[in-house]
């Protein structure tokens, strides 16, 4: 048995396969998931690639920059210390 091989990027899901519909949230909340899956069930669903839900999530509120970001080097646990920009 092998480990794949690793990317030098990170993607978002739908960079890399397409997307029915969205589910804001990490997790998404509970209320969420069931509103979608009552949507599903009833047959009222919306157009692909809309979102089921609220627009905004926590990652709209995170003054993180989004960019591209490159992956150079993995460490394990015990091989460096998070600088503090860096940690949640």
């Amino acid at each position: 048995m092998t480990l794949p091989g690793f990317y030098d990027t990170v993607k978002s899901l739908n960079q890399v396969v397409e997307v029915d519909y969205y589910l804001p949230g990490c997790p998404p909340p509970a209320k969420t998931v069931a509103s979608a899956i009552d949507a599903i069930s009833s047959g009222k669903l919306p157009k692909k690639g809309s979102v089921l839900g609220i627009e905004k999530s926590v990652c709209d509120e995170c003054p993180r920059k989004k960019e591209e970001k490159k992956i150079n080097k993995i460490y394990r646990v015990y091989e460096i210390t998070p600088e503090p920009k860096n940690v949640f």
